[in-house]
């Protein structure tokens, strides 16, 4: 498997599914994607590839749900 091309366009898919409010939160608010990524990625571009999403989820969790209000 190679986890940074697949869990790259996967985390891009969910994102711009959450920009077109077509994502129910429990789909991303984990962070789940993300932390796989960081952990089974061997080179240090993998494991910071999902670090701006994991980031704004933490900072701009309320934001991301008012969306869906």
């Amino acid at each position: 498997m190679h986890s940074l091309p697949e869990g790259t366009m996967r985390m891009e898919e969910i994102m711009e599914r959450v920009n077109d409010l077509m994502a129910m939160p429990p789909t991303w608010t984990d962070g789940r994607l993300g932390r796989v990524m960081t952990k089974a990625c061997l080179c240090g571009l993998g494991q910071a590839a999902p670090s701006p999403v994991l980031t704004t989820m933490q900072h701009f969790k309320d934001e991301y749900l008012s969306k869906f209000n």
